[in-house]
Parts: C-alpha cells; sequence; structure tokens
C-alpha cells in the first residue's frame, strides 16, 4: 500500500493542490447541505468517483461494464424518478467488493459480479440493492459522521485524496449499516427488480451460494446480515416466484 501511496504521490504532483481545495469546497458543500442536497451530493459524489477511479483498475472483462450499464439502464428506468441520476463502473477490487457513492455513483467488483453466476437478474438484485442505499442517502451518513469529516479533512492536508477514497474512505463505506438500512434496501430492490420485469429467482440463488461459500464471500458481504437470514426474508418477500426469464 504504501507503495501505492508513494506512487500515487508523485502522479499527482502538483495537481494535488487545486484537486484538494476543490474537494475541501465539494465536502464543505455537502457538509453544511444547500438549496440542492441532491445536486450538492452529486457533485461531492463525482468528484469522488473520479478519484476511486483513477486509484481502481477496470474489470478485466471488456463486457462486464455495457452489461452493467444496460442492466442499470432497465432499473434506473423502472425507478421513474426522472431527477436522480446513477452510473456505475466495472472494477477490479482485491475482494468481492460494491460501493455506493453520494449521487448515485456505484462500483461493483468484478469477482462480486461474478458470483452471480452469469445471471442479469442476480446482478439487478446487487446493483438495486446499492442504488437503495445512494436513494436512502445511507452513504452520505457515514461519509458525514464526525470521524468521516475529521479523516477527510487529514486526507485533503496530506494527501493524495484517491489514497484515502481507495483506502479508508472505502473501509468507512463498507463498515455495515444497520441491519435495518440492509433490510430497507434489500426490500427497495426486490421491488425494483420486479417492476423492472425481472423475478427474484436469481437473488435467491446468489444468496444461497454466497451462503454455502461463507468466510469466502469477502468484506462486503460480511459487513451485511448473514445471507440465510436475507434468504429467508426475500423468500417471504416473493412467495411463487416465477422463473427470471
Amino acid at each position: 500500500m504504501s507503495r501505492w501511496v508513494f506512487q500515487a504521490g508523485r502522479k499527482l504532483g502538483q495537481a494535488a493542490i487545486p484537486l484538494a481545495r476543490q474537494a475541501k469546497r465539494l465536502w464543505n458543500k455537502a457538509k453544511e447541505g444547500a438549496s440542492d442536497p441532491q445536486g450538492s451530493e452529486r457533485e461531492l459524489g463525482a468528484f469522488l468517483a473520479r478519484q476511486l477511479k483513477s486509484a481502481l483498475p477496470p474489470a478485466q472483462n471488456p463486457a462486464l461494464q455495457p452489461r452493467l450499464e444496460a442492466i442499470l439502464r432497465r432499473l434506473a428506468g423502472a425507478l421513474g424518478d426522472k431527477n436522480r441520476e446513477f452510473a456505475i463502473e466495472a472494477v477490479s477490487f482485491q475482494t468481492p467488493r460494491a460501493v455506493a457513492l453520494p449521487g448515485g455513483f456505484l462500483f461493483l467488483g468484478e469477482s462480486l459480479a461474478a458470483s452471480c453466476g452469469g445471471r442479469d437478474d442476480a446482478l439487478a438484485f446487487l446493483i438495486a440493492h446499492e442504488m437503495a442505499h445512494a436513494v436512502r442517502r445511507d452513504a452520505v451518513r457515514k461519509l458525514m459522521s464526525q470521524t468521516a469529516v475529521r479523516a477527510a479533512g487529514a486526507a485533503l492536508r496530506s494527501g493524495p485524496l484517491a489514497a484515502w477514497v481507495r483506502g479508508q474512505g472505502l473501509s468507512l463505506l463498507e463498515t455495515a449499516h444497520s441491519k435495518e438500512c440492509e433490510w430497507a434496501a434489500d426490500a427497495f430492490a426486490a421491488d425494483l427488480v420486479r417492476r423492472a420485469g425481472w423475478g427474484l429467482d436469481g437473488a435467491l440463488a446468489w444468496l444461497e451460494t454466497i451462503d454455502a461459500a461463507g468466510p469466502k464471500s469477502g468484506v462486503y458481504l460480511a459487513s451485511h446480515p448473514p445471507p440465510r437470514e436475507r434468504l429467508e426474508r426475500l423468500k417471504r418477500l416473493a412467495p411463487g416466484t416465477a422463473p427470471s426469464p
């Protein structure tokens, strides 16, 4: 990690100064609130997304990015909120991960996508779950916590910010939401994937897979309620689920 930070610092060089100033302005704008909170969150999220994207390699499978974008467009269309925008990036995390930044910027790790077994309906559930965290502003609440603000302030002073976003920022976003938040995100996702024309069989099959994988399922899934609990609750939301097309 120290080598990566050193290389990132050299790459940023003098550009880190205006970058830090911009980040501080956006952070304060979102933290303090504005007449357009959704716009402020989008602006902050876009900035953080650029830093995270610059710090992570893209997915090795070139077909994954357009596939995720197509699923996201279908889900966003079913959501029916023209004022809300989403974007998604397929990236190579070291462990199965997904991240929802403020403003609807989503990152999905290639290994987590692979755990869906090639099923679009399972991927749709994963993406919709992260969309739920964005819509519910769960990421904003985490990033705007007092601890996060102090950590980000230190990153802005010492730079480079991309290292903080990739390291401590990711760790912060992956710490567990409350069970209530996760249940709400699953319920939101179940409703949205059905409105978009998929069934829930893919989601149920994916939860069975990660339940069988146990600790191998990674940090992202370890921060959620146990897969078996999620599976049983989702079954109650999907009585008689038909096979997904």
